[in-house]
């Protein structure tokens, strides 16, 4: 957990987490990542948010994903793009974060990001399934009881 306030910072809002109150660009510049790394990219500041994704977009990881609206999100990509950031790259970026399930409330936002991440753990890729008729656990159709 990479939260520069040190009064939000604590040890009982973050168990078991490491955390850190450095500068997140040094932090990044530093961090070690691997195809097991999970990155989620969620600060205030949008030119720390594009100085973040440049340091990281290059590196390997299991998921990178960035909070933002889509047209923060586009600009981000423009000047990536613009730095010679190849095209490749960002089809792996998981941005805007989060599966689409109409959030509105910092709490429905944080659940659609959980549950983008448990997705990516899982393996899953594609669309996601609904539980509309057919699907649901117990109908006739599924054949489940």
């Amino acid at each position: 957990m990479l939260f520069r306030s040190e009064e939000w910072n604590t040890a009982e809002r973050f168990e078991g987490c490491a955390r850190v109150t450095s500068d997140p660009r040094a932090y990044a510049r530093a961090l070690e990542t691997d195809a097991r790394t999970y990155i989620l990219l969620v600060t205030h500041v949008h030119a720390l948010d594009q100085d973040l994704l440049e340091l990281l977009i290059a590196r390997q990881w299991a998921y990178l994903g960035l909070i933002g609206s889509r047209g923060k999100i586009a600009r981000f990509f423009l000047r990536l793009r613009a730095a010679g950031v190849e095209e490749a790259l960002f089809a792996g970026i998981h941005a805007p974060v989060g599966l689409d399930i109409g959030a509105v409330t910092p709490e429905e936002i944080a659940v659609s990001i959980a549950a983008e991440l448990v997705r990516v753990r899982r393996g899953q890729s594609g669309p996601v399934a609904s539980m509309r008729e057919g699907h649901r656990l117990g109908s006739a159709r599924s054949g489940t009881a």
